[in-house]
C-alpha cells in the first residue's frame, strides 16, 4: 500500500525544466533511496512534495489526500517532514529549544511548555544529543548539526520522513551511526524513509529500492543490485568504478 504517489510532476525555473514528468510511489515503512548527479532535480523534487514549490502539472498525494497547493506548514501537519542539504537551525537557541520549537509549530502550541520540552529530550536522546541540550546551535559541531536536524524533523511526528544528504560531510564513524539511526526510523517506529544521497555505500546497504534522476526525469528504479547495474545510470551517474564498488 502507498503512503506516497507523485503523478507526472513537472517543475519549471523559466526556461529550465528541474523536474520533468516525474511519476513514483513510495510504499509504507519502505527507506527508500533518490540518487543521481548534482543538478538532476532531486532537492526539487523534494520542495514540491513539501509544498516549498508549486509544480506547473501533476499531483501528490499522501495517504490519499492532495497535496499540491497546501501549504508547507499544512503538509508538515499531514504527516510529510524533512530534513535539508544545508541545516537551517535557531543559529542563537539552544539544541532543546531548537527542537522545542519544532513541536510548537507542527502542534499549534497547545501543549504545557515542560511537556513539549521533555519531549524535545525524548528526541535528543534518540540522536545521542542529551549531555549537549543546553548548548547554542551556533556552538555545535556539523555533525551534532545534521543530528539536530534529524530531531527537528521526528519532532513533528512525520509518519514520511525526507532526508536530503543528511551524511554529507560526516567522517566514516559519524556515517555509520547516523545509518544506524535511520534504520532504527523504519524498524522501531514504522516510519517510511525517503532518502536524496550521494554515498553509495549507505543508499545500497540501506535502501530496499533506489530511484535514480537525471536532468530532471527519472531514469531507472529497482533493487540497489539493479539499479548499480543499469547501464544508463552508470553512464549518467555511478561511472564504471562507482558502479563495481555498488555491487561489491
Amino acid at each position: 500500500m502507498n503512503i506516497l504517489e507523485v503523478r507526472n510532476v513537472t517543475k519549471r525555473f523559466g526556461g529550465l525544466i528541474a523536474v520533468d514528468d516525474i511519476t513514483l510511489d513510495i510504499k509504507y515503512k519502505e527507506i527508500v533511496g533518490l540518487i543521481g548527479p548534482n543538478g538532476a532535480g532531486k532537492t526539487t523534487l523534494f520542495n514540491v512534495i513539501t509544498g516549498i514549490h508549486t509544480p506547473e502539472k501533476g499531483s501528490v498525494k499522501f495517504e490519499g489526500k492532495e497535496c499540491v497547493n497546501l501549504k508547507a506548514h499544512e503538509i508538515t501537519r499531514m504527516g510529510i517532514c524533512r530534513t535539508w542539504q544545508i541545516t537551517r537551525p535557531f543559529k542563537n537557541m539552544s539544541a532543546l529549544d531548537n527542537v522545542s520549537v519544532a513541536i510548537i509549530a507542527s502542534r499549534g502550541g497547545n501543549a504545557p511548555l515542560g511537556k513539549i520540552r521533555e519531549e524535545a529530550m525524548e528526541w535528543l536522546d534518540f540522536v545521542k544529543m542529551p549531555q549537549r541540550r543546553n548548548v547554542l546551535a551556533r556552538d555545535l559541531t556539523f555533525a551534532e548539526l545534521r543530528k539536530l536536524d534529524l530531531a527537528r524533523a521526528l519532532a513533528t511526528r512525520p509518519k514520511l520522513l525526507l532526508l536530503d544528504e543528511p551524511l554529507a560531510g560526516l567522517n566514516p564513524v559519524e556515517v555509520d551511526e547516523m545509518i544506524k539511526l535511520i534504520s532504527r526510523l523504519r524498524d522501531e517506529m514504522g516510519m517510511t524513509i525517503f532518502w536524496i544521497e550521494h554515498l553509495m555505500r549507505a543508499i545500497m546497504n540501506a535502501c530496499e529500492r533506489v530511484i535514480v534522476m537525471n536532468f530532471g526525469k527519472k531514469i531507472a528504479e529497482g533493487s540497489p543490485s539493479e539499479v548499480s547495474r543499469n547501464e544508463e545510470v552508470i553512464r549518467a551517474y555511478l561511472g564504471e568504478r562507482h558502479a563495481r564498488i555498488a555491487q561489491s
